[in-house]
């Protein structure tokens, strides 16, 4: 199935219209990895000049409320976006703000049984991320 085919239905099986705006954002999302709102409006702008940033805007809003993509928020109060929405760890490096999944089942795994041997009161946990801060010591993949 092409790439266009399968943003479609993703986008349909959580109840939004595959619009060219919406199928646009998201393929500029997962082209480019964990980026800025400013870095997907470019790269929209690349292919589809005449898309609006308010309809960027929104439309990344509305992904987000379908829990299509999920939001990484960092040490310097800027808001990137992830297409992964499964549960994994991210290394942000704050120096070039570069973000990386790491996948490690058992650290989420550990601190889930941890909190539900020592609970804290008043407290429901429903999800869990994580965000190890540091340096890489190797450059960006291209």
């Amino acid at each position: 199935m092409d790439q266009v085919k399968v943003i479609q239905q993703k986008l349909s099986e959580r109840g939004l219209k595959a619009t060219p705006q919406r199928i646009a954002v998201y393929q500029a999302l997962l082209d480019l990895g964990h980026v800025c709102a400013e870095e997907v409006v470019a790269q929209v702008h690349r292919n589809f000049p005449t898309i609006s940033l308010a309809t960027i805007y929104n439309t990344l809003d509305a992904l987000l409320e379908q829990g299509i993509i999920t939001q990484v928020h960092t040490g310097s109060n800027k808001k990137y976006y992830d297409v992964h929405v499964h549960q994994h760890v991210h290394l942000y490096d704050r120096t070039d703000h570069r973000i990386e999944d790491f996948e490690d089942p058992a650290l989420e795994n550990l601190i889930r049984e941890y909190i539900s041997r020592q609970p804290v009161e008043g407290f429901e946990l429903s999800d869990i991320q994580i965000q190890l801060i540091g340096k890489f010591r190797n450059e960006p993949p291209r």
